[in-house]
């Protein structure tokens, strides 16, 4: 028998206004594995989750002990990722984690970091944000890190081609900082009509 249990950050002594701005999010989700004849449990695992103000999650601890740190930039744009458009915190920078103590040697700590580019918007409309680049570190001590791969984004950008814009066009991979052995994919695109779903259908050809 499984039991899951979801702890939330409402507090029921205060009004609704006075509730943090993440109280509907689980703060605690502990799963309970049992016999079904049995009310001892056998096995318990819990997840534990922070979040901003925003409701992006800060820390997670994972069952198996494992920590995510989250960072997320400013909305009024950093190094790194202009200004959000919307004025919203939603655009990741980086995703640490931090593996669990083991008495079998320490694990590396990797860490994802992203970069973002702003692309104008059809027809006028508002400019809108898209990864341009994405970086896996191993952190050692001491805030030295070595990289151990980049990945960066390229997209469609004619807009006077409104069906493609905005697709990606091509990524490029670099691993351990080798720029002369780079691996690169590009996407081209093309339009069918579907007999069977009678409708156009997109088709991506990746090289």
């Amino acid at each position: 028998l499984l039991v899951t249990e979801t702890e939330y950050y409402i507090n029921p002594s205060v009004e609704f206004k006075d509730q943090p701005n993440y109280f509907q999010l689980p703060k605690t989700v502990t799963q309970t594995w049992r016999k079904v004849s049995s009310t001892q449990p056998r096995h318990s695992e819990v997840v534990s989750t922070t979040y901003d103000n925003f409701g992006n999650v800060l820390i997670q601890t994972n069952a198996d002990g494992v920590t995510e740190t989250y960072t997320w930039y400013d909305k009024n744009g950093e190094e790194g990722c202009p200004a959000d458009p919307q004025q919203f915190v939603r655009n990741l920078k980086s995703k640490t984690v931090t593996p669990a103590p083991s008495a079998y040697g320490d694990a590396p700590t990797l860490q994802h970091r992203y970069s973002y580019t702003a692309h104008e918007g059809l027809n006028g409309s508002q400019p809108w944000l898209a990864m341009s680049e994405e970086t896996l570190t191993q952190v050692s001590k001491g805030d030295a890190s070595a990289v151990l791969r980049t990945i960066t984004h390229e997209y469609q950008n004619d807009l006077d081609d409104p069906l493609l814009y905005g697709l990606i066009r091509k990524m490029t991979l670099t691993v351990n900082d080798q720029i002369d052995s780079s691996t690169t994919t590009t996407y081209d695109y093309d339009f069918a009509h579907s007999r069977h779903a009678n409708v156009m259908a997109r088709r991506t050809v990746s090289t």
